[in-house]
């Protein structure tokens, strides 16, 4: 294989678009204490996340937490090994869980050091109290470029964020940074 520099007419990584990893599931549902523990984490001073309230619960279909919430829910369950030991054996490693985190094949390059290029979000609708929410990406881009340190390679995640119904909540494209 060419080095990623070297390669700019053609993406080496095409098989690796557009299929979506399995679906993997929250350990836990949403639930009033998470939604506020997550908006006091926020300092977010709206009231209607969380609330309890007839009146909201009625406009809303339920207690909803935050737009971003679905972001957070992923955590490590209670007795399963910490994640961040890893970097005892592999000091390399960035910590940021990089494609891995997705559950996404791995990416074949000598270009192990992940940056972040930033995150997009769109909302399409709130968690409610007791929602399941599960996760799926795919990627979107798979892009080699060469940067003023060398190659890089632009890699484009998109992310969708569903409840046990299967409706979306949110939606992700984040870019990540190999070189």
């Amino acid at each position: 294989m060419a080095s990623v520099g070297q390669v700019q007419d053609i993406t080496p990584f095409d098989h690796l678009l557009g299929t979506w990893s399995e679906a993997r599931t929250a350990p836990y549902a949403v639930s009033l204490d998470s939604i506020r523990r997550f908006v006091q984490g926020a300092m977010n001073t709206d009231d209607v996340y969380g609330n309890t309230d007839a009146a909201v619960v009625a406009r809303f279909g339920g207690v909803v937490a935050p737009p971003l919430y679905p972001l957070n829910v992923f955590v490590r369950a209670l007795g399963t090994p910490d994640p961040l030991d890893r970097l005892r054996d592999d000091p390399h490693w960035d910590a940021a869980g990089g494609v891995a985190a997705y559950d996404l094949p791995p990416i074949d390059t000598p270009l192990v050091k992940t940056l972040n290029g930033g995150t997009e979000a769109r909302v399409v609708a709130l968690a409610k109290v007791g929602d399941r929410i599960s996760t799926q990406a795919r990627y979107l881009d798979i892009t080699p470029r060469e940067g003023k340190s060398g190659p890089l390679l632009i890699v484009r995640v998109e992310v969708r964020y569903f409840e046990q119904n299967g409706m979306d909540l949110l939606r992700t494209v984040r870019t990540l940074i190999r070189r």
